[in-house]
């Protein structure tokens, strides 16, 4: 009884509603997103403000010095022009701070500028691709459909025409539309290949080309390997446009600069590149010559090359052959 007595004796604890608690949570988190704010603005103004500082503290110092030796100027004359001086110099000083902040900011804004606009455009050309290569595809489909079905029409009209002269004509008709069916058809793409030289090319254009795809080269005394290599248009479709990145290994180094490539920049030390306007069909491009120097004691390494073209097969794959090194 003591103790339920000691129980109800003791005064009841307050309990704080939910939204009371809510508010204040809010309320806390508030000011400590502006205290930080306000942590940052002084940090950023502090950092801006140091030129300004030190500045100051240099005409400052000139200042007392000036103070100091004030007796010792004999001319009035003297003394006056000193103090001009240093007044003259510390305002110009501030106005070329001044300046240089303005000019660096004005030049922030204006890099950022340009980045988002850049930004948006390239979003908006790709955009425009987009919606330019979707529609063509879906007017090509459209338009292969309704010939495709205009034939199978003449075709079965064909069968239940009786007559030889509407037999006849329905035929023309329909070799005209299997024509133009051909003709909305996509192009055919150019394909290329990689062989190792010295290649020797088909003569007859219907006959398999079989690339080399593996040799073995010795090494020169310098540990340098010299490899020749050719494109091939395999097609029998142009290749207009044609740019190429030649690759060796990623531990391999070319041993002097390949004649005729190029090092563009932006591109590793050990891809090269270079264009050629036309390759045509069924043609093998000029032998390419690559002195390259292997890591030591390798057996052997890659070359590759990558293409892109107008008229081209799209394709992200490297085509390429090993090479191994005699003697290893």
């Amino acid at each position: 009884m003591l103790a339920d007595k000691m129980h109800e004796d003791r005064p009841a604890r307050r309990r704080m509603p939910l939204s009371m608690s809510t508010g204040r949570c809010a309320e806390d988190c508030s000011r400590g997103l502006w205290r930080a704010k306000i942590r940052v603005a002084l940090m950023s103004w502090f950092f801006s403000a140091i030129p300004y500082l030190l500045a100051a503290g240099t005409i400052a110092l000139a200042g007392f010095t000036l103070i100091k030796e004030w007796n010792e100027y004999e001319n009035t004359w003297l003394r006056r022009s000193a103090l001009i001086v240093l007044i003259v110099v510390g305002a110009l000083t501030f106005v070329s701070l001044y300046r240089d902040n303005r000019e660096k900011e004005t030049e922030k804004q204006q890099a950022t500028s340009d980045r988002r606009q850049a930004a948006s455009d390239i979003e908006g050309l790709k955009g425009q691709v987009k919606i330019a290569s979707d529609a063509q595809e879906r007017n090509t489909a459209e338009f292969l459909n309704s010939f495709k079905g205009m034939s199978d029409r003449v075709a079965t009209l064909q069968t239940e025409v009786k007559t030889e002269a509407l037999q006849k004509k329905l035929a023309t008709l329909q070799g005209e539309l299997q024509k133009n069916e051909k003709a909305m058809a996509p192009p055919p793409k150019a394909e290329l290949a990689f062989t190792f030289a010295p290649f020797t090319f088909p003569h007859a254009i219907d006959q398999t080309l079989v690339p080399i795809l593996e040799t073995t080269l010795p090494a020169n005394q310098d540990g340098s390997v010299h490899v020749e290599f050719i494109i091939v248009n395999t097609t029998t479709v142009e290749a207009i446009e044609l740019n190429v990145n030649v690759h060796i290994c990623d531990v391999c180094k070319y041993a002097k600069e390949p004649p005729g490539l190029n090092k563009y920049s932006g591109m590793k030390d050990t891809d090269r590149g270079f264009a050629i306007p036309v390759l045509h069909a069924k043609e093998a491009y000029q032998t390419i010559g690559l002195d390259i120097t292997p890591p030591a004691g390798a057996s052997g390494f890659g070359v590759s090359f990558t293409f892109r073209c107008n008229t081209c097969v799209l394709t992200g794959e490297a085509l390429g052959g090993i090479v191994h090194i005699a003697g290893r």
